[in-house]
């Protein structure tokens, strides 16, 4: 899937351009998903190069809802989360992609994964990126972007060739709403639709 991103980048500008060029050349614009037919006749035109078994494999990595089409949402959605990450700002959006809603539910399934309580904790790259690994950041030049990032090198952990979970919620803080705030925007929508529904609710004054 990853391939399959860089060749939609090399001919398309943007991810939301490709998709209504599938939908505009499929249907002739107005279609909002499209099924394994359509989609497979749209690759088979604009990337020859990719198998009937790639079409189908990046089909299914697409339809993530299994529903037998693919929206626009999903599209994004998935393309997102196949994004290499190379900085903090890239985490937080591949974090959002899989489909963790907040950022501090990400650190606590990181410190679940990392076998880590509440204290501070120095992780060698081995285990800094077997914890990425068990939430959705698996490739080990991933790994190596974000530990170095957050590695101190005048630090305690950072002179045993270690990093702390601590350190990378500070980073994650420092590109992401605050962590409390976010986590209460999270609980919100999943007990109203809207956060304007939310601000309108009785009691919430």
């Amino acid at each position: 899937i990853r391939a399959f991103r860089t060749q939609l980048i090399e001919r398309f500008s943007t991810m939301g351009g490709a998709f209504e060029a599938f939908t505009t050349e499929v249907h002739g614009g107005g279609e909002r998903a499209l099924n394994r037919k359509d989609f497979k006749k749209f690759l088979e035109k604009h990337f020859r190069n990719l198998s009937s078994d790639d079409h189908n494999q990046v089909f299914a990595f697409l339809d993530t809802d299994k529903s037998g089409t693919v929206t626009i949402t999903e599209f994004h959605t998935a393309i997102e989360a196949s994004a290499p990450v190379r900085t903090m700002e890239d985490l937080r959006r591949k974090f959002i992609a899989l489909g963790i809603p907040c950022m501090r539910q990400a650190l606590t399934e990181l410190r679940h994964a990392a076998g880590v309580g509440p204290g501070r904790k120095g992780l060698t790259f081995k285990e800094f990126g077997t914890a990425l690994s068990a939430v959705g950041v698996s490739q080990d030049s991933e790994h190596q972007a974000i530990f170095q990032i957050i590695a101190d090198p005048h630090g305690a952990f950072g002179q045993q060739g270690q990093v702390s979970l601590e350190q990378l919620t500070s980073a994650m803080a420092a590109v992401s709403p605050a962590l409390a705030v976010e986590e209460a925007r999270d609980r919100l929508l999943k007990k109203f639709p809207t956060l304007r529904g939310a601000f309108c609710a009785p009691g919430l004054h």
